[in-house]
């Protein structure tokens, strides 16, 4: 028996009443399954990311088809919100399958994001300036510094993330220039996931609150320009609502599927056009690769996106600092043009540093959150 105040006691207690928590009825936790095209598509996702970073400004001598794909990576950051949404739904799952509190998930989550970006901003800030000084010193015979000019505030921004609320002019990404840009949308995921841990506050109320979180981001379009306060979610919501939609699909396929087709299409009207249609085809292929992802996600080519994915946050996190000094390396010696030595020699080479930091630095602070059942049925209790 269950002791008083466990929370699996309260969940117990709502099945033998027949009471539901709603789409936690058709979403059962399993940890017998996985999810393996995601991991795909989530790789997939960041090696289109880091070549729209690295490559952007880089193109010339391009062929125009993979220019055009290059310059459209900035999609990829949408697809991570999704993912991010799926990933985030399995996780609290457990919450709501009484298998765990509100306040370890959160716990958890943090952990999760707030390790690696620590280690990350260590090896950002103070690890590869000198190595670029080194490699300067030794290759040019200059005696260059690279450190930031950062004070010790300016470091307790970066490591809370609350430097994305700091006034800046442009995007997001300006307020964490120089040392790494791409930190904002780490800042807007955690405050997805306090959004996510106190909705977990009233399970039963659980995807009540999200659709209403759904419907501001909605409303928010109709605001005028400056309403919401800088480096709020609110603006990126609706992407990672598709990820919460994603997961529950399969047991309730119309209604997600209607959801999805009312975000992609408000996305498409308010945002950008080729956002909206992209979000909405990635997630009906996702939707329609569920029920066959064991015998899909056997292809070797997914297998390979897969694997990237495994260390995608740690690629996020460290494939713009590792630009510059991977950059000065390779060009010192190779004998490849600069647009092959760009694809065949750095980029590989910043993909497998960051996967071998990925196991020093990630990997302890990795709990997988894509297993689900692979077919969750309505009258499951």
């Amino acid at each position: 028996m269950n002791p008083p105040g466990d929370p699996r006691t309260d969940v117990a207690k709502r099945s033998a009443s027949g009471a539901s928590f709603g789409p936690v009825a058709i979403g059962r936790y399993s940890a017998g399954s996985r999810f393996r095209c995601l991991d795909a598509v989530r790789g997939a996702a960041i090696l289109w990311i880091v070549c729209f970073h690295l490559l952007n400004d880089r193109t010339a001598g391009m062929i125009p088809f993979f220019t055009a794909l290059v310059k459209l990576g900035r999609l990829g950051v949408p697809v991570f919100f999704l993912v991010s949404g799926f990933a985030l739904s399995a996780a609290a799952q457990r919450v709501l399958m009484g298998e765990k509190s509100p306040w370890d998930f959160f716990k958890d989550r943090l952990k999760r994001i707030y390790g690696p970006l620590f280690f990350s901003l260590v090896f950002a800030g103070f690890i590869l300036p000198l190595a670029m000084q080194a490699a300067v010193l030794v290759l040019e015979g200059r005696s260059d510094s690279f450190f930031y000019s950062y004070g010790v505030l300016d470091w307790l921004s970066l490591i809370t993330l609350a430097r994305v609320f700091y006034p800046a002019e442009g995007g997001l990404n300006r307020a964490f220039l120089p040392i790494n840009g791409v930190l904002w949308f780490v800042a807007v995921l955690v405050q997805m996931y306090a959004v996510i841990f106190l909705a977990l506050l009233n399970r039963s109320r659980y995807f009540l609150s999200l659709c209403i979180v759904t419907a501001a981001w909605a409303c928010a379009f109709f605001l005028p320009e400056g309403s919401l306060p800088r480096g709020f979610f609110l603006p990126c919501w609706g992407f990672f609502f598709l990820g919460v939609l994603q997961f529950y699909s399969p047991g309730y396929p119309l209604l997600c599927s209607a959801g999805a087709v009312a975000i992609g299409t408000f996305v498409s009207l308010k945002m950008r056009l080729d956002e909206g249609l992209f979000l909405m085809g990635v997630f009906f292929v996702l939707m329609g690769l569920r029920s066959k992802d064991d015998v899909i996600s056997a292809n070797p080519i997914l297998r390979a996106g897969s694997w990237v994915g495994g260390f995608a946050y740690s690629l996020y996190l460290l494939h713009v600092p590792l630009d510059d000094w991977v950059t000065t390396v390779m060009f010192s010696w190779s004998p490849l043009p600069a647009l092959a030595t760009d694809c065949l020699l750095i980029i590989p080479s910043i993909v497998l540093i960051c996967f071998a930091w990925s196991q020093v630095f990630e990997k302890p602070f990795m709990r997988s959150n894509l297993r689900v059942q692979p077919h969750p049925r309505r009258n499951e209790r």
